[in-house]
């Protein structure tokens, strides 16, 4: 009975490995996020995940569920989703989330605004980004 209560709500290994699928066909690759959920049992992120549909990343549970994951995704899966954002398949204030997290695509992001491509305010948040990465980065000296 302990261990029914214990995995209710939780996806199982099948439905996650399908999740994971259907974001590598997006060009998004959460293994990693799926073996950490699985690892830990996270009730919440399993939830977020058993929710979500990613036939399209601009719905509000998947971006909602993306915030929640962006800080997990290794730098293929960010640059990615930056490459989405470009190409104008994702709406560009997902880089608003991204930011603290794709600051290593400084110049791209730079070069994607003086292309017209990306609104002022993006880089207004990359400055952000940067400068916090600095105090961070100062702080742990």
């Amino acid at each position: 009975m302990d261990q029914e209560k214990k995995t209710e709500g939780v996806l199982s290994t099948a439905s996650l490995e399908r999740i994971s699928e259907q974001l590598r066909e997006q060009g998004v690759d959460i293994s990693k996020i799926v073996d950490l959920s699985a690892y830990l049992n996270d009730k919440l992120t399993a939830e977020a995940l058993q929710n979500a549909s990613f036939d399209n990343l601009e719905n509000s549970a998947a971006f909602g569920l993306m915030e929640h994951l962006i800080p997990l995704l290794d730098e293929k899966s960010k640059t990615t989703l930056f490459s989405k954002v470009i190409e104008g398949e994702l709406d560009w204030h997902y880089l608003r989330i991204m930011m603290p997290y794709i600051t290593y695509l400084r110049w791209h992001i730079e070069s994607a605004y003086l292309e017209g491509a990306l609104p002022a305010e993006v880089m207004t948040w990359l400055n952000e980004a940067i400068a916090d990465e600095a105090r961070n980065w100062t702080e742990d000296m």
